[in-house]
């Protein structure tokens, strides 16, 4: 069975702050707020700024258990390596967005296989906490496209992934399907945002 989902790019509507209702708030308007949420509430704050109404995500508390840091240099037509040197690619920019192509990789795969590979631990992680098995030929496909955003200012992700669980009822794939986008970290990444820290070295 083949199930498709959607992450970014669906937006949530409700009232205005400022009397108007029924406005459409993206997820690339989401904005993060340095407070504590409480596991299994979703708290979502009306603003209004810029002409744009955003909403703000409060902010998970949680323990890091792992943490990978990478470097780049060159930009999106350069080179990127990780700090034990298990990862290193080539960079090229893609004809699409004005690069020359090449044989190189670029941000969009590199984030594209992490999901996948990402979703599908998920995926079985929830089916073993079920009791089901999942055949050795389940997949996870992340098609993840890149544009500039409506406001102007830059550019937005659209994810959607693709879940192939053979040998499992539609209804029954669904509903794991739905348990692993919450336990995913990719995923509450895509629907929530997160703190990002910026520093100057």
């Amino acid at each position: 069975m083949r199930v498709q989902r959607q992450g970014i790019g669906r937006g949530i509507q409700g009232p205005s702050p400022c009397g108007r209702r029924g406005f459409f708030i993206t997820k690339f308007d989401i904005a993060i707020k340095k407070q504590l949420y409480k596991p299994g509430l979703r708290h979502y704050e009306f603003i209004y700024r810029d002409n744009l109404y955003r909403v703000i995500v409060m902010e998970v508390s949680m323990n890091i258990l792992y943490r990978a840091e990478a470097t780049a240099t060159g930009g999106r037509t350069g080179s990127a390596k990780s700090s034990d040197g298990r990862l290193s690619v080539t960079l090229d920019t893609p004809k699409e967005l004005g690069g020359a192509g090449g044989d190189g990789t670029n941000p969009e795969q590199l984030f594209a296989t992490g999901y996948s590979a990402c979703f599908l631990g998920a995926l079985k992680y929830v089916a073993s906490q079920k009791k089901v098995k999942l055949s050795e030929e389940t997949s996870v496909s992340t098609s993840i496209g890149i544009g500039p955003r409506d406001d102007g200012k830059g550019f937005g992700l659209e994810i959607s992934l693709t879940v192939a669980i053979p040998g499992i009822e539609r209804a029954e794939a669904e509903a794991l399907i739905a348990q692993a986008d919450i336990v995913c970290p990719y995923s509450y990444l895509a629907h929530n945002g997160a703190t990002v820290g910026l520093s100057v070295a």
